[in-house]
């Protein structure tokens, strides 16, 4: 039986962190958040040399397991399933100090599942991933994610992701020819969810709220193949509270997403959320004080 390597990606500030923690909870199971070197990957020749790069990777990380007990990790400035800590300039910054090789705090078979984490890469090149990994994809409230990508002191908030548009020359072209910052955050946007409409059945895309929603069984039964109910068993269910209408969102900001998402009915995010659902984020928004 092949070893069971797993490809994991989302839309950036849509849970994908908090993913790889909840995963790490289940037995046997190894998850980890960008630990390659993406860089090294883009100057891979062809998609033959990327998906055996890939797949050497995940070779070393298991042959590391086993001679070492020892695995890659990002060092972090504060709370593990979140990358982005507030700056004296306002914004949000990143809080990744390093990485450096840690102890393992647990067993792990020599069949355990391994799990990567990366969203930007993985996501532009999922269409060639899908053909040599299991491959899950995390999306979010779209509300709740430009609201986000708007807080930060990242790239993103200009309506930019330089290592996806690295990957897919469309997407920097599209990107480039728009002059509105929120209508490029839009536009990249779309880019998430139809790579994951396009790329993935249904059962490998999976809302942050239904993960939230049911202490993580909605990640387990994606990850294994059941339905949410059968998965309600597992280590892994705990307590997770919703940060869709966090206090760090500006409110005015979250009441006009509302109004341009809803302007835009051709948007790939709904085959994903309903009417319903985008306005209860805005709609809060507009209950809450700025």
């Amino acid at each position: 039986m092949p070893d069971r390597n797993i490809v994991l990606t989302g839309i950036p500030r849509s849970g994908t962190t908090l993913a790889v923690t909840l995963l790490n909870q289940r037995p046997d199971t190894l998850a980890l958040s960008e630990p390659m070197d993406i860089d090294a990957l883009g100057r891979c020749p062809s998609q033959k040399a990327r998906i055996a790069q890939i797949q050497e990777f995940f070779a070393d990380i298991r042959a590391l397991v086993a001679a070492r007990g020892r695995i890659p990790q990002r060092t972090v400035a504060g709370e593990e399933t979140n990358y982005f800590g507030g700056s004296q300039a306002g914004g949000r910054k990143s809080t990744i100090t390093g990485s450096t090789l840690v102890e393992l705090d647990r067993p792990l078979s020599a069949r355990h599942v391994c799990v990567i984490k990366h969203p930007n890469a993985f996501t532009a090149l999922l269409g060639e991933l899908v053909e040599a990994f299991e491959c899950l994809a995390i999306v979010r409230n779209p509300v709740s994610v430009l609201a986000s990508w708007h807080s930060l002191d990242a790239p993103l908030a200009s309506g930019h992701a330089p290592m996806a548009e690295h990957f897919d020359q469309r997407l920097r072209i599209e990107l480039g020819d728009s002059v509105d910052t929120l209508d490029r955050q839009l536009r990249l946007l779309a880019w998430y969810f139809d790579q994951y409409r396009r790329h993935l059945p249904r059962a490998r895309i999976v809302r942050y709220e239904d993960i939230v929603s049911s202490g993580g069984h909605a990640l387990l039964s994606a990850l294994d193949g059941r339905a949410a109910a059968d998965a309600a068993g597992t280590p892994a269910a705990t307590t997770l509270h919703s940060r869709n209408a966090s206090e760090l969102y500006d409110r005015r900001f979250m009441r006009r997403l509302g109004d341009a998402l809803a302007s835009r009915p051709r948007h790939p995010l709904w085959h994903f959320y309903t009417p319903a659902e985008i306005r209860r984020i805005s709609h809060a928004a507009t209950l809450a004080p700025n």
